[in-house]
């Protein structure tokens, strides 16, 4: 199946025909559009244009929604720990094991609430990779994660 892009005179593959693969752009002037012309004759029409299709395969996707997932969760983590003047999680993650009761529990609470929170994304990717589930949006995937409460000492 082809379509007509009429701004660069030429057609381009929504779906693989012959040596013609799927996202190509065949102007007129080069030798696969005989291929076009073929397709055409057997008594097809061109589709109407609706953009160029998405030629990434699943793999690159899923890698390319896992990395901004994770992006997110990790800049959410940051945005946390930041609340109360730590770098980040990492930085924060490390009181854990000060001898300041106040930055002691800061620090623990933030180790068990990164676990939560990652064991979750990691959850709903796996769902999202299986086709369980769509993507969520940014804003949505926060709203599914554990939230956190800074501890009181």
């Amino acid at each position: 199946m082809f379509s007509h892009d009429k701004d660069q005179s030429a057609v381009v593959c929504l779906q693989d025909y012959g040596r013609i693969k799927r996202g190509a752009v065949v102007p007129k002037t080069n030798e696969l559009y005989a291929d076009v012309e073929q397709w055409l004759t057997e008594g097809n029409d061109l589709a109407p244009f609706g953009g160029y299709p998405d030629t990434r395969s699943q793999s690159e996707t899923e890698q390319d929604i896992r990395k901004l997932l994770t992006s997110v969760v990790q800049s959410h983590l940051d945005a946390t720990a930041q609340e109360r003047n730590y770098d980040g999680i990492l930085s924060l993650c490390t009181y854990a094991t000060s001898s300041d009761p106040k930055f002691a529990a800061e620090g623990q609470a933030c180790v068990e609430w990164r676990d939560q929170v990652w064991a979750k994304c990691y959850q709903i990717l796996a769902d999202v990779e299986a086709g369980n589930r769509p993507a969520p949006t940014e804003d949505e995937l926060i709203a599914e994660l554990p939230t956190f409460e800074w501890p009181v000492v």
